[in-house]
């Protein structure tokens, strides 16, 4: 597995990081290591962004789409 060497981390950092992971009741490495992983992971507006994308590429094709919040409170009227 590739590894990563970070340099010239000021102590104050390491610190903080050291607290977390001691909260969190895992290792420095560990919670580095999810730190990363959990920003390398697709945000919110990214998802949102291919979901748009992809609505487009069928709305040219003709797909329609239907808001189902305005569905679900036609519902509830009736």
């Amino acid at each position: 597995m590739p590894q990563i060497l970070v340099r010239n981390v000021d102590k104050s950092t390491v610190d903080a990081l050291k607290l977390r992971a001691s909260r969190h009741r895992t290792s420095l490495q560990a919670e580095v290591k999810g730190i990363l992983e959990q920003a390398s992971s697709p945000v919110l507006a990214d998802a949102v962004a291919a979901a748009k994308r992809i609505q487009e590429k069928l709305r040219r094709r003709g797909v329609a789409f239907t808001d189902s919040g305005r569905t679900q409170a036609a519902d509830r009227r009736r």
